[in-house]
């Protein structure tokens, strides 16, 4: 018997980071309605989108998008304070005073049961511009954010998350065994934990922590980098507290992703192919190690032209939407966002908590980097996800040349307690299931991509 969980554990570990307030440069609000539709379209259950205060058209454009999604049953998880809100412990509290009294003055925009948390500073030590006192401040931005939070009932379900810090930009490291060139203990790690370590304990102000994860060319959170993050700012959490990943993505400025040769380098790509299989592996990988949630980055790309070849273009590169204009006429959803359409209508199942029953089945296969979790819709039907934590290309951070990372098949064997119809999706690449069959055991080939296994 294998363990299972409702279905839409698996949609739900999946959000989405938004920009309503700043994606167009003359109009802010014209974006927001396609951008909506966009959303809806994925399926997207959750979303990340900072929540402004101020009379500005960042707001009406924030209040517009929100209005449609809430109505929808999308979640949100809101950053709210900028670290030029805090200069000081009173100035920092009546910012937030005002953030929520934007919340609870416009139920016609917020639904307060579908606000799922608030976190503290977005990477205040990243930036042209970090104050010299930037750990203060970040102090003093947590304790007003979490006492403001608290001391309003309506808000007793809310998590405050930590500020999830930025990674320092360093360059060097030793390789890493078995890959030339890939890195074993990246050396911003250090520079990332003293980092933290200058912030210091904010468990008492915090009920999750909040990281940022970029692996770079790598699978998500397997091992290397994303590890180094998670183990580097645990000083902030004397006590331990459950983990929101409220960032992570690729950038998709290979040779082989549109504009791509013309990167600079200076930092890892990844191809949009590549991406789009490492993508539905994310949420499920981190409901394996137990985390909150995960918010990849971001729906839109930034439109062209770039400030520079380098870092300018490689930020706007990471959307899951590519913008080749202004007008969104012209937008392209790009192979992830296909991947996690798919992986997302597979999953959802909205609906009051159930017990999911177990699946009576057994799964075989000589290969130590396989996982699998089981899940159940409320109709019974089983979920049997199988993937496998592996890189799948490596790129040279200082040239952006790169190569693709053979995967062979490795053949699994699934044994159930009868004969059962099955269905065999792979929503990285494929709209439709690749095969079909009703038998007590059978194989299925697990390689580079999430295969899911849909039982009656």
């Amino acid at each position: 018997m294998m363990p299972t969980r409702p279905a839409q554990d698996a949609h739900d570990a999946f959000g989405m980071n938004v920009h309503f307030g700043f994606q167009h440069p003359q109009d802010t609000n014209q974006f927001v309605e396609p951008t909506v539709d966009l959303l809806l379209q994925l399926g997207v259950g959750r979303i990340r989108q900072k929540l402004y205060c101020d009379a500005n058209r960042s707001r009406r454009a924030t209040r517009e998008g929100l209005r449609r999604l809430m109505a929808a049953g999308v979640r949100l998880c809101a950053p709210t304070l900028v670290i030029g809100d805090v200069t000081s412990l009173d100035a920092a509290r009546a910012r937030v005073t005002s953030y929520l009294d934007e919340i609870e003055g416009n139920p016609d925009v917020y639904d307060l049961r579908l606000i799922e948390a608030m976190p503290g500073l977005n990477e205040p030590n990243g930036g042209k511009r970090v104050p010299e006192d930037w750990a203060r401040l970040t102090r003093i931005a947590q304790q007003a954010l979490f006492e403001g939070v608290r001391s309003r009932p309506a808000f007793d379900h809310v998590a405050v998350q930590g500020p999830p810090l930025a990674r320092p930009q360093v360059a060097g490291g030793p390789v890493r065994p078995g890959l030339p060139g890939r890195r074993r203990t990246p050396v911003f790690a250090e520079a990332l934990a003293g980092h933290a370590s200058a912030v210091g304990d904010l468990s008492g102000w915090a009920d999750r922590a909040d990281v940022h994860i970029y692996p770079g060319d790598q699978d998500s959170f397997n091992g290397g980098p994303p590890t180094v993050f998670l183990d580097a700012v645990r000083v902030m959490y004397a006590v331990d507290r459950p983990i929101t990943v409220t960032e992570y993505g690729w950038a998709n400025t290979s040779p082989d992703d549109p504009d791509g040769e013309r990167y600079a380098g200076g930092a890892k790509s990844c191809p949009e192919s590549v991406t789009a299989r490492y993508a539905p592996k994310a949420p499920l990988n981190a409901l394996l190690l137990g985390y909150q949630g995960t918010y990849a980055y971001e729906m839109l790309e930034n439109q062209p032209p770039y400030a520079n070849d380098g870092p300018a273009m490689r930020q706007a590169k990471f959307g899951y939407v590519r913008t080749l204009a202004l007008d969104p006429s012209s937008w392209q959803p790009k192979a992830q966002f296909h991947a996690m359409r798919r992986f997302l209508a597979l999953f959802a199942d909205p609906g009051l908590t159930f017990e999911a029953q177990p699946l009576a089945a057994s799964v075989r296969a000589d290969c130590p980097d396989l996982r699998a979790l089981a899940f159940q819709r409320r109709t019974g039907e089983h979920l049997l996800a199988l993937w496998r934590t592996v890189d799948l290309y490596q790129c040279d951070r200082k040239t952006n040349a790169g190569r693709y990372l053979g995967v062979a098949p490795s053949t699994v064997t699934m044994t159930l307690d009868r004969a059962r119809p099955v269905a065999v999706h792979r929503p990285s690449t494929q709209d439709e299931p690749v095969g079909s069959g009703r038998h007590p055991e059978f194989t299925v080939d697990v390689a580079d991509e999430l295969v899911v296994l849909v039982i009656g």
